[in-house]
Order: C-alpha cells, then sequence, then structure tokens
C-alpha cells in the first residue's frame, strides 16, 4: 500500500481530523426527494483509515510500498502479527513447508502456525520455502528429543534470529532426562516404590509415602526399593515351646528372614545360671512362630512370661 501520490497530496504529516459534524454514520447515495445530498469522501475519514493501515505494517516492521508493486503488504502483516499457516509436506524430523505468499526472508520473531504430518522421534528441522533449514528448539531452547509434534496437530514455531532455529511455542514438552534438558515431571508413589524410573524427580512428599512407617514399639520401616524392616517385642503366654507372633503390618510379597533373642536378659535369670535360647520357624508374610527355652539348671524346657525381642526383613 502507498500513501497518496497523485500530485494532489498535502502534506508529509498527517494534519489533526477536524471535529466531526453530526452523528457518525456509513457513505449514503442521497434521496432527492428528501434533499439529502450523496456523502463525500473527504481527506480526514480517508487519513485516518489510512493512518489504521499504516499502524498495521508499521507493527508488523513492514515500510508501506509506496511505488504500489506489492498489493499485500497487508496480508503479510496479519501473518507476521498472528502467524502463517502452513501444513506440513516434509517427512520424519524434518518439516516442510512453503506459505504463500512466499516470504523474502526469515526475520526474528516470525510465527508460523504448522499442522505437523509426522510424529518426531528426535531432533528435529523446519524448512521453509526457499530460505533454507533450521533446527526446531523446544521452549528451553534445547534440541528435542522425541515426541513433542504429534502428527496431526497444530504447533507454533518462532523464528530466533540469535539461535538461528524456530522456538517450539506450545506442542508436546522436552521431558528431561540424565542426558537431556527440559521439563521434570514429579514421581508417584509407585514409581519411587518401583525403583526402576529414571527420568522423574522425587518430591519428599513421594518419598515420605514410599517410606511409610510406624516408629512404635513393634513397628516397621519400608524403604523406597521395596525392602521393609519390622521389629517387636512380646512376652510368652503359653508353656509350650512356640508361639505365633504376628507382625505388624504384612509384607505384600515375602519375609526373607526373621531372627529373635531374649529380650529382658538379666542378672536375676542369665546371672544365676538360667538363660534362654530364641529360634524362629514356619515364617509367613503375615506371622511366624517364635519357640524359646529355658535353661533349669540340668535341662531346658519351655516357659511362660519370658519376653523376646526380633527384627524381620521382608518385602
Amino acid at each position: 500500500m502507498r500513501l497518496l501520490a497523485n500530485g494532489s497530496q498535502g502534506p508529509a504529516v498527517m494534519p489533526a481530523p477536524v471535529a466531526p459534524v453530526g452523528t457518525p454514520g456509513y457513505a449514503y447515495n442521497g434521496d432527492p426527494s428528501t434533499s439529502a445530498n450523496v456523502s463525500t469522501y473527504d481527506p480526514d475519514t480517508f487519513n485516518v483509515q489510512l493512518a489504521e493501515l499504516l499502524a498495521l505494517l508499521s507493527a508488523a516492521g513492514i515500510s508501506p510500498d509506496n511505488t504500489g508493486a506489492d498489493t499485500q503488504q497487508i496480508l503479510k502483516a496479519l501473518r507476521l502479527l498472528f502467524g502463517i499457516s502452513a501444513v506440513d509436506t516434509g517427512a520424519v524430523n524434518a518439516l516442510a513447508i512453503t506459505p504463500s505468499p512466499a516470504l523474502s526472508a526469515l526475520t526474528d520473531g516470525v510465527l508460523f502456525r504448522v499442522r505437523v504430518a509426522h510424529t518426531n522421534t528426535g531432533e528435529a528441522t523446519l524448512y521453509v520455502n526457499a530460505l533454507g533449514t533450521a533446527p526446531i528448539l523446544s521452549p528451553l531452547g534445547v534440541a528435542l528429543s522425541g515426541g513433542e509434534l504429534a502428527a496431526g496437530s497444530v504447533v507454533f514455531l518462532s523464528y530466533n534470529a540469535a539461535a538461528s532455529a524456530f522456538v517450539l511455542i506450545g506442542g508436546s514438552p522436552s521431558y528431561a532426562s540424565a542426558s537431556v534438558r527440559g521439563v521434570v515431571q514429579l514421581a508417584t508413589t509407585a514409581l519411587v516404590q518401583g525403583g526402576t524410573d529414571a527420568v522423574t524427580a522425587i518430591t519428599p512428599a513421594a518419598l515420605a509415602g514410599a517410606m511409610t512407617k510406624s516408629l512404635a514399639a513393634s513397628g516397621y520401616q519400608r524403604l523406597p526399593s521395596g525392602l521393609i524392616i519390622q521389629w517387636g517385642t512380646g512376652q510368652n503366654t503359653s508353656a509350650g515351646i512356640a508361639q505365633t507372633v504376628t507382625f505388624p503390618t504384612a509384607f505384600p510379597t515375602a519375609c526373607l528372614e526373621v531372627v529373635a533373642c531374649e529380650g529382658e536378659a538379666s542378672n536375676g535369670t542369665w546371672g544365676q545360671g538360667n538363660p534362654t535360647v530364641h529360634g524362629v520357624s514356619t515364617i509367613t508374610a503375615t506371622n511366624f512362630s517364635e519357640n524359646r527355652l529355658i535353661w533349669q539348671g540340668s535341662s531346658w524346657s519351655g516357659a511362660t512370661s519370658i519376653t523376646y525381642r526380633y527384627i524381620a526383613i521382608g518385602y
């Protein structure tokens, strides 16, 4: 578009518009029966409309073509300001678009709205007309790792002249790993307990959820690996040798080991020649049999009211 240049133009700077006359309205052909005159297109109306169009070009960084040769400047300005829509016709990890009208250059900040043809499997590039190919970076400014550009989705790519690359705005996030910078996902309690995930971050809450515990006289501690340590104390209530002891919490899979011992090895028993021995048997995920004998001076026998302690490990 161009300013008026037919020999009848006025100053190079737009004059201040005069005050409106009457109620603003639309152009009119006139009506002879009422003596209403045909509307005139005055210079102020022309200048104000032209100024608004020039403001659009200025916002897009486009200088008006006063020769009149380029009749698509408004279209170009709109596309630069609000995005150039195009359909990807390239291959996997190598996007290609052909905007029309064609761009003469890639300017900093130019925005492309692209419908993606193929989901990327790693680093990706974008080819624009005959302007060449440039890499596509994640919003963090790093190369894509795969899955950020989903087939059939519409993504926005902004050209960064300093990086000579297109920066992805939107799309699927680029997740961080041990070797790639990106968005960090937070681990759930299940992932922490699984102990095999290598791409999520553990929060204090998730760690606490994976390490449930009961810090009582008979309690347990669950570790992130799934290993559970349990402990307890009690007293024999039967005169027999064995007594069933139930764990504070059941092992989800199995109990690996239980060790039991005297709970109150005092001088009154052990010091007087009456020590006790403790063993375990019939170990399950929920309980075990605590076995004990006391030395009576000449033989071993079962006894009641003997305190025992144990520690058990399982998963």
